[in-house]
């Protein structure tokens, strides 16, 4: 089986776009920023469910969702980046690490993809390529290009 968590913070504001960019022109986007985590695993969902909600939500900050398109409306594009294989990936390590020390019996691991989510809003025609060239390193990163109109 496999689920995708998204957690977004809710406290967090939309945010002048100016600072993803090398060279920030005056388009008036913006951005939020989530995390998506897509699990592959045997076993019960519903422990896979109580594992995210202990240890990678923060329950007073992060709202979480699950198997949606998108945690936000009001976007034009979502920009999901994610570590190539073979980089090391950090949290994707820290994750795996906390899964082998529960030793949840009830579900096992096959799988797992972090992703950072950038939503990316505004009035103006976005030029979302600009956005990925300037926030993504080819060399090191995979992402997807998700317009909001074809969600």
């Amino acid at each position: 089986m496999q689920s995708v968590f998204e957690l977004v913070n809710r406290h967090q504001p939309w945010r002048d776009a100016r600072g993803l960019r090398y060279a920030p022109d005056s388009d008036g986007c913006q951005y939020r920023l989530s995390r998506q985590y897509r699990i592959a695993f045997d076993g019960d969902p519903d422990a896979v469910r109580a594992f995210v909600r202990e240890v990678l939500q923060d329950e007073v900050s992060d709202s979480l969702c699950e198997n949606q398109a998108a945690a936000l409306d009001d976007f034009r594009f979502i920009v999901d980046i994610a570590l190539k294989p073979g980089c090391l990936d950090l949290e994707k390590e820290a994750v795996r690490r906390a899964i082998q020390d529960r030793s949840d019996p009830a579900w096992s691991l096959q799988e797992l993809d972090v992703a950072h989510r950038v939503y990316l809003r505004g009035a103006a025609e976005i030029d979302a390529d600009s956005y990925v060239r300037d926030m993504v390193n080819p060399v090191i990163h995979t992402w997807r290009l998700h317009d909001s109109a074809a969600m």
